[in-house]
């Protein structure tokens, strides 16, 4: 396994090159999009019920959370809200496991639980 499979993928872009802001900008929209959908998971919380709260539609609660459409800062006050949560619960949690590193590990693991021995 190279190094970069194991370290997450955050962690392998950095060592790469120095960030840029645009990149930056990507990665803190990746982070906030993935801790408000861990939040959702973890409070069973539906995308109806927070688009219900905020006065949307499902829909575009949807785009927000797929990266659809940028989410500016008043949106997300509003999307926390619509949560009963504030920022620091979400913006500053702990780095959360994105969806494609999810399924690198099931993918892994499978793979290694049909390895044959010798």
């Amino acid at each position: 396994m190279n190094t970069l499979q194991e370290k997450g993928w955050f962690d392998a872009l950095d060592a790469v090159e120095p960030p840029s802001q645009e990149y930056l900008a990507h990665a803190l929209t990746l982070r906030v999009v993935a801790s408000l959908r861990h939040y959702m998971r973890e409070h069973k919380l539906t995308q109806r019920e927070v688009a219900s709260r905020m006065g949307v539609t499902q829909a575009q609660v949807s785009k927000w959370l797929n990266y659809d459409s940028n989410m500016t800062l008043r949106t997300l006050a509003c999307f926390l809200d619509a949560l009963g949560t504030d920022w620091p619960e979400i913006v500053l949690a702990p780095k959360t496991k994105t969806s494609a590193q999810q399924a690198d590990r099931k993918t892994r693991s499978r793979s290694s639980s049909h390895a044959v021995t010798r």
